[in-house]
């Protein structure tokens, strides 16, 4: 047993160096949710976040509300817990347009509007991948949130995207919607004639530990309970 709990200690550094003990994908799954449903019925949210890797994801389904109305794009800004709104240069705010199948990325403001993108910075893009069923249409994207978690232009508080155990949502559903876009890819106008919301924080999410960290806090379990039989014996 002293050959296996030394084998162990030592494989510990090792272990720890490829998967640091935080090292987690993080889930919120929401079903049939509240809010604003001007813009199609809130079916379906999903999001998740790696906080080894930075990547992000979201997947947002809406369904036709009485008046048969569906959202052609949305703004997106998560937090790690509370709601985003009125957080200047905390987070990012992230524009999906179903027209073009496109998602911009910009600061946030913190204003109650979706007019960042006319004033603040330019972070960058990813597509938009759009699944249009007729009654109801669902916007999903992924990214690696690294450079943008990374940015330090907008000073100690900047967050990016990315959550934990807890996330906030500010999410608003735009219908009728106009988009234009500069040579470079950033937006020159953005701009909804009808928009739904779904506004909450500290929602609840999953974590599932990366394989190389469950691993290596398996080990340490097995180190912990060989030390508890030598001193029992």
């Amino acid at each position: 047993m002293r050959i296996k709990t030394a084998f162990a200690l030592a494989a510990l550094p090792a272990l720890f160096a490829i998967a640091p003990a935080s090292a987690a994908t993080y889930t919120f799954q929401g079903n049939n949710l509240p809010g604003n449903t001007r813009t199609g019925d809130h079916t379906n949210i999903t999001a998740t976040y790696n906080n080894n890797t930075n990547l992000f994801t979201w997947s947002s389904t809406f369904t036709e509300n009485g008046s048969g109305t569906l959202a052609e794009g949305a703004w997106l800004v998560v937090s790690d817990g509370e709601n985003p709104k009125k957080h200047v240069d905390e987070y990012a705010i992230l524009y999906l347009d179903g027209l073009t199948e496109t998602v911009s990325i910009y600061n946030y403001n913190g204003v109650n509007s979706a007019n960042s993108y006319r004033r603040e910075q330019y972070l960058g893009s990813t597509a938009l991948n759009v699944i249009d069923t007729g009654n109801s249409k669902t916007f999903e994207f992924s990214l690696d949130a690294t450079d943008i978690n990374n940015n330090a232009s907008f000073g100690s508080e900047w967050q990016g995207i990315r959550f934990d155990n807890n996330i906030g949502i500010w999410f608003h559903g735009a219908s009728n919607l106009t988009t234009q876009y500069r040579t470079d890819g950033s937006l020159e106008d953005f701009r909804p004639g009808v928009t739904g919301w779904y506004d909450v924080g500290n929602e609840m999410a999953t974590a599932v530990p990366e394989p190389g960290t469950a691993v290596a806090l398996g080990l340490v379990g097995l180190v912990a309970a060989a030390q508890r039989r030598k001193r029992s014996s």
